[in-house]
């Protein structure tokens, strides 16, 4: 009991160092963008074509109602829906707060993340979508997961959408775990030359262009930095649980006991640590680079 209530105050502790230094870079973000002529306005004839990249209506075949183009997508929706829901169930209401009430808000965000990221990978050309570079690391997850949806998408249409289906479990859990892996590749992003080679800078440009082709302004663009801000606490502290619990379970297969194992892996202090720095500050000790 007091080693498990040492390990809370430590996990609890590195959710402090995170909350602060993702305020203090949330306060400068959206500062930034309510400045005068800061950026110019968006181009009208990219105007719906950007928004459409980050449109939760899903595209379905006219010819073909039951093929849709987006089926992937849906089901990478899905697996983040259940992130979520697992990650607020190995937490306990003292170790992080989560507003029930901002919920829905906050996941539709990063949901438009995801959308934004599948439709513009979709592109053959490059050239044809918003100017971003992925990581190799973001493309082996991207991989991952895509590999992981399409065969959940052809699954689902073998056992005819039976979400109990044990095959379907399994291929939800781990499509589920590539969900985590990518996002988690997102936010652990070098941006050496500009920021804007981040696929989610360039995904929050996009996330802040408004119907009428105008910009976002502080007061409507603060909510949506609340919520990438939010969900990302959330699934840097499930990251951070699954790693150690995973080195542990490692250990103990090698021989040791539970609690040599436990002494013997990074504790989540140092997990999360880690994971502030590199994500606040888009780069490792030495690096010379902007926020992500």
């Amino acid at each position: 009991m007091v080693q498990d209530n040492e390990s809370q105050a430590r996990l609890q502790q590195a959710i402090h160092a995170f909350q602060s230094k993702g305020k203090d870079i949330r306060r400068r973000e959206a500062g930034r963008i309510d400045i005068e002529d800061d950026f110019t306005a968006p181009n009208p004839g990219k105007k719906d074509f950007l928004r459409d990249l980050i449109a939760m209506e899903y595209e379905v075949d006219p010819n073909d109602p039951d093929k849709s183009d987006d089926a992937q997508l849906r089901f990478v929706h899905i697996a983040f829906d259940r992130l979520i829901n697992h990650a607020k169930a190995v937490l306990t209401p003292n170790v992080i707060s989560w507003n029930a009430l901002f919920e829905r808000r906050y996941t539709l965000v990063v949901k438009q993340l995801f959308a934004y990221i599948v439709r513009c990978m979709s592109f053959k050309d490059k050239a044809d979508r918003p100017p971003f570079k992925i990581s190799i690391k973001q493309q082996k997850a991207y991989d991952v997961m895509m590999d992981q949806a399409d065969g959940l998408t052809d699954a689902w249409k073998e056992y005819e959408g039976d979400p109990e289906a044990p095959e379907i479990v399994r291929l939800l859990d781990l499509l589920e775990t590539a969900v985590l892996e990518l996002y988690i590749s997102v936010l652990d992003h070098f941006t050496k030359d500009t920021e804007y080679d981040s696929v989610l800078v360039s995904f929050l440009t996009v996330l802040s262009v408004r119907a009428d082709g105008t910009w976002e302004g502080y007061s409507g663009f603060t909510p949506k930095l609340s919520a990438i801000m939010a969900i990302s606490r959330l699934c840097i502290i499930k990251y951070a649980v699954d790693q150690r619990a995973k080195v542990i379970k490692q250990k103990m297969q090698q021989g040791q006991s539970q609690e040599e194992a436990e002494r013997n892996s990074p504790s989540y202090f140092a997990l999360i640590s880690e994971m502030t720095r590199r994500f606040m500050v888009g780069g490792g000790e030495g690096w010379e680079t902007t926020p992500t």
